[in-house]
């Protein structure tokens, strides 16, 4: 959709160039380099080529934007069907709960070890 109204955009941009393009060139046929409705042409056409160019650099960021939305859902629904392919049970996830309750409770026992081996003196780091 909004890639529909970008389109929109710069094709309005461009008819309304042309439409500059061609009135500038009966203003320069004419000569009227000083009348004042000249310069305001003069300046909307400048105004015209920027918008355009800004429209152009706008298209490539679009671009560049749609195609890391491609490759992202790629590697999403990659991750989804191997997570739906090899899912966890119940029995799983208890059993690795398990396994970090018991190591945490180990690393509580190695810290009270380390707090008593230096509170004696006899703890040593690096050996």
């Amino acid at each position: 959709m909004q890639f529909r109204e970008v389109i929109g955009f710069l094709l309005v941009i461009f008819i309304s160039s042309e439409a500059f393009k061609t009135h500038a060139k009966h203003a320069a046929l004419a000569d009227d380099t000083g009348n004042p409705i000249r310069k305001v042409v003069a300046m909307m056409e400048k105004m015209a080529k920027k918008i355009e160019e800004e429209g152009k650099s706008e298209e490539d960021l679009f671009e560049k934007f749609e195609c890391y939305c491609k490759k992202t859902t790629a590697e999403l629904e990659e991750s989804i069907s191997i997570a739906v392919s090899s899912p966890m049970t119940q029995a799983d996830i208890d059993s690795r709960k398990a396994e970090v309750d018991s190591l945490e409770a180990e690393v509580k026992k190695l810290f009270r070890a380390m707090d008593v081996a230096g509170a004696l003196g006899r703890f040593e780091w690096g050996s």
